[in-house]
């Protein structure tokens, strides 16, 4: 599934996007350039909040 083109990922920030199904990923580029996602749920507090951490 594609969220955004890389060159729209800035190196160490991440992005929140929103999936088919209702869930958020946060996307986020290291500074070596690889490209990943993870959940964005926080699992302490259920905010959606890891792709600005």
């Amino acid at each position: 599934m594609t969220v955004c083109e890389e060159s729209r990922l800035t190196p160490g920030r991440g992005v929140a996007a929103l999936l088919p199904d209702g869930r958020q990923a946060a996307v986020f580029r290291d500074r070596s350039g690889r490209t990943y996602a993870i959940d964005n749920r926080d699992p302490f507090t259920g905010a959606q909040v890891l792709s600005g951490a």
